[in-house]
């Protein structure tokens, strides 16, 4: 008898636990939703600025383009077209032109091969002992011996 009065004690208990539970349930359900709908007509609101702006700019940018009116009045010349030649507009044989030749003296052609000597005359013996020193060999100093004759 002390098992069925606890059990019943129980259920009692359980099931108006479970009815306040439900309604709470319930109670937090509605409120998300009125939350749920607030959030949304903020969101519809800060969109609506957004393209609100957006067509402000927009406008604006178009009264901006428009040119103003001159400020003076400007009258067209008339055409005159009395100097009108056919030879000149269609001629009957193409002049040809020779390419023009400068005068000037051809660049001189530099030989194959330099020699020592000639080295040494363009940049002392000092510098052709330098060259010779830093690259290692004479036949590097007589290459750049050419390149700078070229240059000059």
């Amino acid at each position: 008898m002390k098992i069925v009065c606890i059990i019943l004690a129980s259920l009692v208990i359980f099931s108006g636990c479970s009815i306040t539970d439900l309604d709470y349930r319930m109670r937090n359900k509605k409120a998300r939703a009125a939350l749920y709908k607030q959030q949304q007509a903020q969101k519809r609101a800060s969109l609506k600025a957004k393209k609100e702006a957006i067509r402000k700019r927009k406008r604006i940018k178009a009264r901006q383009s428009i040119p103003k009116p001159p400020k003076k009045h400007i009258t067209l010349k008339k055409v005159e077209d009395d100097n009108y030649s056919a030879e000149y507009m269609y001629p009957k044989a193409k002049k040809t032109t020779s390419p023009k030749v400068s005068e000037t003296s051809p660049l001189p052609v530099l030989s194959s091969s330099m020699t020592k000597e000639e080295c040494i005359e363009i940049i002392g013996q000092a510098k052709f002992d330098l060259f010779t020193q830093k690259f290692g060999n004479e036949a590097s100093t007589l290459k750049r011996c050419k390149m700078m004759k070229a240059m000059k």
